[in-house]
């Protein structure tokens, strides 16, 4: 199966130290509403796309708390397809066949009401230890495609769902899934504060990872999921901090620079930061240990927002050196500096795709701030969404669906759209307020 993939003020006259600190509250202050679509032709994708149908059973038990779990690990699979956008998980009350029945499955009745593939398995609890069988048929083909056997403590069931989810996703669309990624985020818990959360891909489990009542913002994970670097100013100043992935003991780069924004290398050895060099804000190369660093741009305007190219030789940044925000690229050295975007009068927080094919920014429409992506030369720009004020784009770690914040009416919320413009929702658990989502890796 193939798939294709508000604040409009100008910025007053102002210090690059003041609009640093100002940077870290929102990044780039929007300017006057500007027609994006002043040069050249905007594509807005029309979201209709016909979704692969199928039938997943509950997973037959040899007890009564098997059974229970084995229907939740069913609704758990059901739900992690549907968040994808591309599978229509089947209403199990149409469903024909016994679920004991695993094998000489009757491919002519699951035919009948639609499906296309087909999950059955089975659960068996033995003193808190659960193995689960897991089989995959090929309705169309008449044949079982995947087999696969998990363990592990009943507690970690719904890990388990997730990795059977992965295999159906990774056998029908070719690509790895999603659904055992993470989303970081800033959320305000309490009034004037604001720290980082963390919630799996689809929201649930939100975890509050900073509790030091300061503003804390711009989360990024490392490709391998095992560290978070954001911006704080537990200080007084915008500062950068390091957390493991036991998301315990957070410590400070270079404590008495300003510096924000940050940025992994794919093999996490380096980050691209912004920060303050003579009282303007450049574009630097960190060691992650924050002992030495390297100057990349020497400019007079404003450069800011570093992110990585997947295989770590360019670096996209914004800088409003043309007259307004734009998106440009250099090598990872610092060489070869260039515009990229040219559409629109503002242009901000560009994430290149995990597969490289592609580029997510915000750009301002009529006064707000939209979602679009570009190859990597800058051509092609397409517009994925066209309401509420969206920004901090990021990509999932398979390159097919993007997350960012969203203002829609009076509510900040975080939200997830297929990198097609298709299948556009709100991640209800994460908090109010929640800004500048930043999705993780395949975590272990």
């Amino acid at each position: 199966m193939t798939h294709t993939g508000r604040r409009p003020s100008v910025p007053s006259p102002c210090t690059h130290v003041a609009f640093a600190l100002a940077v870290l509250l929102s990044c780039f202050l929007p300017g006057l509403p500007i027609d994006a679509h002043a040069q050249g032709r905007t594509l807005v994708v029309t979201p209709f796309e016909r979704k692969f149908k199928i039938a997943i059973q509950p997973l037959v038990g040899d007890t009564a708390d098997a059974m229970a779990l084995g229907k939740q690990i069913a609704d758990v699979v059901s739900r992690d397809l549907d968040f994808t956008g591309i599978f229509q998980p089947l209403n199990p009350a149409s469903f024909l066949e016994d679920p004991r029945q695993v094998e000489n499955v009757d491919f002519q009745t699951w035919r009948s009401i639609g499906a296309e593939a087909l999950v059955k398995g089975s659960v068996v609890d033995t003193d808190g230890r659960i193995a689960v069988e897991a089989r995959i048929f090929d309705v169309y083909k008449g044949q079982r495609v995947v087999g696969k056997r998990y363990s592990g403590d009943a507690r970690d069931w719904r890990q388990i769902a997730h990795k059977l989810a992965n295999e159906i996703f990774k056998y029908f669309t070719g690509d790895d899934g999603v659904f055992d990624s993470q989303i970081a985020f800033a959320g305000k818990p309490t009034r004037g504060a604001k720290e980082i959360f963390v919630a799996d891909f689809d929201g649930s489990n939100v975890t509050q990872v900073t509790r030091n009542a300061s503003i804390n913002n711009f989360p990024k994970w490392s490709r391998d999921g095992s560290r978070l670097c954001f911006t704080s100013f537990k200080r007084g100043h915008p500062t950068l901090y390091l957390i493991g992935r036991g998301m315990r003991g957070a410590r400070a780069l270079r404590p008495s620079s300003v510096i924000y924004q940050g940025s992994w290398s794919p093999k996490g050895d380096l980050l691209a930061v912004a920060g303050l060099v003579g009282g303007n804000s450049e574009i630097l190369l960190l060691s992650s240990g924050g002992l030495s660093f390297t100057r990349l741009t020497s400019h007079p305007a404003i450069d800011t927002a570093p992110t990585w190219s997947p295989d770590g030789s360019k670096i996209l940044f914004v800088s409003d050196r043309s007259g307004s925000p734009q998106i440009y690229v250099m090598n990872a050295d610092g060489s070869g500096q260039h515009r990229l975007s040219f559409q629109g009068s503002y242009n901000v927080h560009p994430v290149w795709s995990p597969k490289g094919d592609r580029i997510v920014y915000a750009g301002m429409v009529g006064g707000r701030f939209d979602i679009f992506t570009m190859k990597p030369d800058g051509s092609n720009v397409v517009q994925l969404t066209s309401s509420g004020n969206n920004e901090y784009p990021s990509w999932a770690p398979n390159g097919r669906q993007i997350t960012f914040q969203s203002g829609r009416g009076a509510r900040t919320g975080i939200y997830v759209i297929n990198a097609n413009g298709t299948n556009l929702r709100r991640i209800a658990s994460a908090p109010e307020g929640a800004t500048a989502p930043d999705w993780s890796g395949h975590i272990p």
